[in-house]
């Protein structure tokens, strides 16, 4: 019976933690490369690119600063990704915040925690409650940033949701019994290492 059980209670089952909304732009432009098809990646520029009428954002400096700081540094974002496969035919949807249909979603820890607050559910997001991987990209920069709201936001992940969108028969048993973090895997990339990241892989 236990090998049905193939599945978390909601669809999304990857999320990737960045600093900002040009990390953000980068992953899913790289996504978008690894696709054969895609739609409204045009909005992506639109949203996460630079903004040509704010001076902040066309600042210039040596290669290890633009990095981390040139582009769009606004570290509020939450996208969406849909996924299809058809044989070995791979396509992408992008869409701005989350919905019910997402397999993958790219965030701010920043986004994470206010919306966790803003619906009020002792800091649980439904729609993470299925996390299977998570990669935690530039996390040298998010220690930078605020370790705190990381942390808040990894606590939004893998509870238990206000509803089940999936068969419940084919959850599996730690999902249902709130142990939905045993099942996550954690990906850092990091320039450095440190204590704080070696414990969310150890």
């Amino acid at each position: 019976e236990d090998t049905r059980r193939d599945q978390g209670p909601t669809r999304c089952r990857a999320l990737v933690l960045v600093a900002t909304r040009k990390a953000a732009l980068e992953v899913c432009t790289t996504l978008k490369a690894l696709s054969h098809r895609s739609k409204h990646a045009s909005r992506l520029e639109q949203e996460l690119g630079v903004d040509e009428d704010d001076p902040a954002m066309q600042r210039e400096g040596p290669p290890d600063w633009e990095a981390v700081f040139g582009g769009n540094t606004d570290d509020v974002c939450e996208i969406g990704v849909s996924v299809r496969v058809d044989r070995q035919d791979v396509s992408v949807d992008f869409f701005a915040g989350t919905r019910s249909k997402s397999d993958l979603i790219v965030a701010t820890p920043l986004a994470l925690r206010l919306a966790a607050e803003e619906e009020d559910r002792q800091g649980v997001l439904d729609r993470l409650s299925s996390i299977e991987v998570l990669l935690m990209d530039q996390a040298d920069v998010l220690l930078y940033q605020n370790w705190e709201t990381v942390e808040r936001a990894l606590r939004a992940i893998n509870g238990v949701p206000s509803s089940v969108d999936a068969d419940v028969q084919r959850v599996r048993l730690p999902f249902l019994d709130a142990h939905g973090a045993a099942c996550r895997q954690h990906i850092v990339l990091s320039s450095f290492n440190d204590a704080r990241l070696r414990a969310l892989v150890d």
